[in-house]
């Protein structure tokens, strides 16, 4: 553990970061804390299509995409 050799550098969002330490120690106490009264992100929305295959085959350096949607139910995972 050699820390006089950490060369600490500011971000440009204004953190201390070095190569050997990272963003420095994590707070246990405050991390334990702020996991008490976090609240959840909701649900992200997907969408997955059917697969379909086409017998062509893909030129070099070239692909087309063509996408016709309608609006529907959204079911959420």
């Amino acid at each position: 553990y050699e820390d006089r050799f950490a060369e600490w550098e500011t971000n440009g969002a204004g953190f201390s970061h070095s190569h050997q330490h990272g963003f420095g120690l994590l707070n246990a106490w405050r991390l334990t804390n702020a996991a008490k009264i976090w609240e959840s992100v909701p649900y992200l929305a997907s969408y997955v299509s059917p697969l379909l295959r086409e017998n062509k085959i893909i030129p070099p350096n070239r692909l087309e995409l063509s996408w016709n949607g309608e609006s529907g139910p959204v079911q959420l995972h």
